[in-house]
């Protein structure tokens, strides 16, 4: 799709080493971009219709919250994605994932890193976190209008 981030890197070369995103819904140097039924998100492992519901309600809310509070720039913080991403490899960590070869850790196409790529505590959890980061815009670097 050719996306770049702000610094002009492409996506394809800034998850290279591996897949980065913040609640599987943004990604840190992409600001106001938001991705549904993408990576790191629950979609694997959740009814996918529930599951994007969950998601573009919740980008809805993030749009009314930018527009009622002033904001115009909201960027994931790239510690919140790293921090995103441990979390995923710990869950991972307690299943037999990392022990088999299979798509949920990257196993099908040559040279892509190996990890896990979806987010494995279900739905509900997903919604608690995703729910309570937009709160209080924990992850989230915000730029507001002038004045």
């Amino acid at each position: 799709m050719g996306l770049v981030n702000i610094e002009g890197k492409p996506l394809m070369e800034e998850w290279a080493n591996g897949t980065e995103t913040y609640l599987g819904l943004s990604i840190s140097g992409f600001p106001n971009m938001f991705m549904i039924h993408g990576p790191q998100s629950p979609i694997s492992f959740a009814n996918a219709p529930a599951v994007i519901e969950t998601q573009v309600d919740w980008v809805a809310a993030v749009i009314t919250k930018m527009h009622e509070e002033g904001i115009i720039y909201l960027d994931a913080e790239r510690q919140a994605a790293v921090g995103w991403k441990q979390e995923i490899q710990n869950m991972s960590n307690m299943t037999l994932f990392p022990e088999t070869q299979s798509w949920y850790m990257g196993d099908n196409v040559p040279g892509k890193p190996r990890e896990q790529y979806t987010y494995l505590g279900g739905l509900v959890s997903y919604a608690a976190k995703i729910k309570d980061a937009l709160e209080g815009w924990e992850g989230f670097h915000l730029v507001k209008r002038d004045g």
